[in-house]
C-alpha cells in the first residue's frame, strides 16, 4: 500500500468509527467542537466515478467545493497527477481545512491548492477555466456556487454534485435549475448518496 492509499484508508476508518460511535473526545478537543461532526467521506462508488471520469477526460483544472478532511481531494489529485492537472479545493470550516492540510502533507502530492474561505466569495473573483467541478459543500449553496462558477466552465466541463438524493430538499433548487437548463446533459446516478453528473451540450460545428 503506497502512502496515498494508506492516508485514504486511515480516513475511511476514521469516518467509519465516527459514523458508528460519534466523534471521540480526542477529536472534540483537536477540532474544538462539541457537536457530532465527522469526515463524512464520499461513498466508494463515487470514488470510482471520480477516478474514472478524471482518467477519461483528463481535466486540467479541477475545482472542489467542500474539502472536508481531504479524502475526495486526495483521490482526485492522485488521479490528476498522471497528467499534471491541478486541484483547487475550498473549505469554510477551519478544523476541516487544517485536518485536510495534515492529511495532504502525509502524501507526496503537489498538485493541490487548499483554500480556507467561503466558496461563494472565492468564486466571485475566480478568473481561471474550470474543466471539472465537484460540489460537495453546503448543500443549500449548490445553486449559487454553480452559477458563480458557470462563466468559467470549459466546453468539456464535467460537473459532479454529491448528496442529491439523501439531501434532496436542500438541493432541490439546484436540481430544478440543472434539469431545466437546455445547455446541459444531466443524469442523476443512483449510487451512494445520489450523484448528479452533467456535461455541456455542444453545438455542431
Amino acid at each position: 500500500m503506497d502512502t496515498v492509499e494508506k492516508v485514504l484508508r486511515d480516513i475511511e476508518l476514521l469516518d467509519k468509527d465516527f459514523r458508528a460511535n460519534g466523534i471521540s473526545d480526542a477529536y472534540k478537543k483537536k477540532w474544538n467542537v462539541v457537536t457530532n461532526v465527522g469526515p463524512w467521506t464520499i461513498g466508494l462508488e463515487t470514488v470510482d466515478l471520480l477516478r474514472t471520469l478524471i482518467g477519461k477526460y483528463r481535466p486540467k483544472n479541477i475545482v472542489e467545493i467542500g474539502t472536508s478532511v481531504g479524502y475526495s481531494t486526495i483521490i482526485m489529485a492522485k488521479a490528476a497527477s498522471k497528467f499534471s492537472a491541478k486541484v483547487t479545493s475550498i473549505e469554510l470550516e477551519e478544523y476541516k481545512y487544517k485536518e485536510a492540510r495534515e492529511n495532504l502533507a502525509k502524501t507526496s502530492l503537489e498538485n493541490v491548492e487548499l483554500v480556507h474561505d467561503d466558496a461563494s466569495e472565492v468564486l466571485k473573483t475566480w478568473n481561471e477555466p474550470i474543466d471539472f467541478f465537484f460540489l460537495d459543500g453546503n448543500k443549500r449553496g449548490y445553486l449559487t456556487q454553480f452559477q458563480l462558477a458557470e462563466p468559467y466552465f470549459s466546453d468539456d466541463v464535467i460537473i459532479i454534485a454529491d448528496n442529491v438524493n439523501d439531501m434532496r430538499k436542500q438541493v432541490q433548487d439546484f436540481l430544478d435549475y440543472m434539469q431545466s437548463h437546455a445547455n446541459y446533459m444531466v443524469e442523476v446516478l443512483e449510487i451512494d448518496h445520489g450523484v448528479l453528473l452533467a456535461k455541456k451540450y455542444l453545438s455542431p460545428t
